[in-house]
Formats: C-alpha cells, sequence, structure tokens
C-alpha cells in the first residue's frame, strides 16, 4: 500500500414518482456540493490507484480495501477518491477477499463521465460475498459507485449491509442477492438511516427459503429517504421493490415498479 409491513402509501411521508437519474452536469454538482458541505469534519483523503482487491503493504499500490483499512482506523473522517489516469474510463474491482467493511465514517467519491453522466467504477462481489457491510453509528456516503453482483447467503444486505448513516447518491445498485435460508434485502439492507439520490436500484433479488422481503431495499428499522431515483425490476415473495419492517419512509420525484 502507498501510504412486517409492505410499503403502501400509508407508510410513506410523500410520493411523487417522476424523475430518472439527473444529467452529468447536476451529478457533478452533487459531489461537488457533498464535497464542501462535508469539508470541516474531512480527515485524510486517500487516492486509490489500482483496480486489485489485495492487501500489500510493500507493493507501491492503494487498492480500495487498503484505503477503507487506513480509514477505519484514523480518528478524522476520511475521503477516498479514484486516480484519474487509471479511472478515467470505466474500471471495475472484483472482490476477491470478502465484503468491504466499514468501521469508521467516510465519503467514497468515485468520477462519473462528464458527457454521459456514467458512473465509471463498478466494485463486484463477484456472487461470493456482500460488497459492503457499514456498521453502527459512522456517517458514510457513497458516491458514483455502481454495485454489483453483491450476494449474502443466509443473511441480509446483499449489495450493502447497513447499520449506520448511509448517504447514497449518483449510484447504481443492480445484481445483487440476498437469501438461501433467509435473508432480506437483496440490494440494500438498513436498520440505520439510508438515504437515497439520484440513484438506480434495479434487478436485485430476495430469494430466502423462510422469507424473502424487500428485492431492491429493506428497511428492518430507522429511515429512508428516497429522492430522484429508480427502484425497478427488482424480486421478492413480498415488497419486490422496497419492503419496509418498521421504519419511516419518505419519497420524492421518484419511480417505483413496485411495492
Amino acid at each position: 500500500m502507498d501510504t412486517s409491513t409492505k410499503l403502501t402509501t400509508n407508510n410513506l411521508q410523500s410520493s411523487s414518482f417522476l424523475a430518472p437519474l439527473s444529467s452529468s452536469a447536476g451529478l457533478q454538482d452533487s459531489i461537488s456540493s457533498n464535497l464542501s458541505a462535508r469539508a470541516s469534519s474531512i480527515g485524510k483523503t486517500l487516492i486509490v490507484n489500482s483496480t486489485s482487491d489485495t492487501v500489500n503493504d510493500s507493493d507501491g499500490v492503494t487498492t480500495l480495501r487498503e484505503a477503507i483499512n487506513t480509514a477505519n482506523t484514523d480518528a478524522s473522517e476520511d475521503s477516498i477518491i479514484f486516480d484519474s489516469s487509471i479511472f478515467s474510463t470505466g474500471q471495475k474491482i472484483t472482490l476477491n477477499l470478502g465484503e468491504l467493511d466499514i468501521t469508521h465514517s467516510l465519503n467514497i467519491f468515485a468520477p462519473v463521465d462528464f458527457n454521459t453522466g456514467q458512473q465509471l467504477v463498478t466494485i463486484s462481489g463477484n456472487n461470493n460475498s456482500r460488497v459492503f457491510e457499514i456498521t453502527g453509528g459512522v456517517d458514510v456516503s457513497l458516491s458514483g459507485l455502481i454495485i454489483t453482483d453483491g450476494r449474502a447467503a443466509n443473511d441480509n444486505g446483499g449489495g450493502i449491509k447497513n447499520s449506520g448513516n448511509l448517504t447514497l447518491s449518483n449510484s447504481i445498485v443492480r445484481n445483487n442477492s440476498a437469501g438461501n435460508v433467509g435473508g432480506g434485502g437483496g440490494g440494500i439492507w438498513s436498520n440505520g438511516a439510508t438515504t437515497v439520490s439520484n440513484s438506480s436500484i434495479s434487478n436485485n433479488e430476495s430469494n430466502g427459503n423462510v422469507f424473502s422481503n424487500g428485492g431492491g431495499i429493506y428497511i428492518s428499522n430507522g429511515a429512508l429517504t428516497l429522492s430522484n431515483s429508480t427502484v425497478s425490476s427488482n424480486s421478492a415473495s413480498d415488497g419486490s421493490d422496497i419492503f419496509n419492517d418498521s421504519g419511516i419512509i419518505t419519497v420524492s420525484n421518484s419511480s417505483l415498479s413496485s411495492v
């Protein structure tokens, strides 16, 4: 390293299902405003310059896993960005060492294409592990990511399992699954506070044999705020797109294909 209640209109605070993902200009403006708003609490900036999933202090590069591990041990709230010489075009980071555990407040800002607005950094669980797990009591911002092919066998949250305060923006969560014996929230499972904006949650699956709820998003407790986003084509026996157990859900300017 380089040093149980289904989602219905009665559960919603407000609902207006209108907008797709934002334009590329809007994506960049959102990233800039996020950086400015949280600048006072940001510690170190860690730069990922490898698509590998390794931990090696002597190889001269910094992987995403190494950057997260460093941030987890810092007292301050660090930010992770991606080297533009490598991530100026679409790149995939395939997890070979299991899920990425975030145990300290952290911001991850991935680049998007200025012309198309397309996210350039894909993080894949390789259908072997969950992608992200966020512990309780931390504030985490994820922006500009494609989170895909996560799998939580016999557990919740194939793409993201959140017990903290998660802000997901300008991102795509797709093709993740949770289940086997039991599990909910193929895309996202949350027991904390989750804010999703300018994002797409699609083609995720909750496929537990005992229960199968919340193919896209499962809210166990806490709150979900969904804005300017699309949640579609997810699958589960109950609450295909969103399942609300004991939380509060606010939806605005978003599209849901089913609940």
